[in-house]
């Protein structure tokens, strides 16, 4: 529960762009479903565990580009992919939203503003405080009129 609140500012945002499958009023629960399938819990029934690498933080019909990748830069993490606009209706213009959760300080950062699909190239400032963290990172695409978004990516788990 912890992660998800946390997350709350983008599962907002993600909800809207879910609207097809979210409905406002539904309950809370449902949209934790929603972002935690099934397969993103691990560990046993007395210690329980999320498995970062399962979690979808955005889930939808925009293709995601081929071969997206991310390193941390000092305060920043830089993701990189190959275009493939054109290609199962991939569009130039598509923005990539990024987010980053650093589990030992409970909190996230993200944008929905990351780059453009054909920039092949997104960046999120990550706050000084988080140096020498742990943090684990996706990024999903979304359509620059906000009608459709990705399912997202889980891009590792990186030291700052």
């Amino acid at each position: 529960a912890k992660v998800v609140e946390t997350m709350r500012a983008f599962i907002g945002w993600a909800q809207v762009m879910c609207k097809n499958e979210y409905q406002y009023g539904t309950p809370w629960s449902n949209l934790l479903r929603l972002v935690f399938g099934s397969d993103a819990k691990g560990g046993t029934a007395t210690d329980p565990e999320l498995l970062y690498n399962k979690i979808k933080i955005s889930k939808g019909g925009v293709v995601v580009p081929y071969s997206p990748s991310g390193v941390i830069d000092s305060q920043s993490f830089n993701v990189s992919w190959t275009d493939n606009t054109g290609e199962g209706g991939a569009l130039a213009g598509d923005l990539c939203c990024l987010m980053v959760y650093n589990s030992a300080k409970k909190a996230a950062v993200f944008t929905v503003n990351g780059g453009s699909r054909e920039s092949r190239q997104g960046t999120l400032t990550l706050p000084t405080a988080w140096s020498g963290d742990s943090v684990d990172t996706w990024m999903a695409f979304r359509r620059e009129d906000n009608t459709e978004q990705s399912d997202s990516v889980y891009l590792g788990n990186f030291s700052i």
